[in-house]
């Protein structure tokens, strides 16, 4: 019984657990997973590509570039 209490705890912490992706239009030194301002994603599609279901997004102030493509399956 107790294996699997620890199985159930650690199965509703995976599912809470979200990331903070950063964008910094045209970042020269952007770098997977994008989770701090140096490392931000270069566009928009970029951190949308590396999240995840409850992740969140910040973009800095710009002007981004309009398009991208569909995420399927998620």
């Amino acid at each position: 019984m107790r294996r699997v209490c620890c199985l159930f705890w650690l199965s509703l912490a995976g599912l809470a657990y979200s990331e903070t992706r950063y964008v910094v239009k045209d970042n020269p030194n952007a770098a997977l997973p994008y989770t701090n301002w140096a490392t931000a994603a270069a566009t928009i599609q970029d951190a949308l590509d590396a999240a995840v279901e409850n992740d969140t997004i910040l973009v800095t102030n710009g002007v981004y570039d309009t398009g991208g493509r569909r995420r399927m399956g998620r």
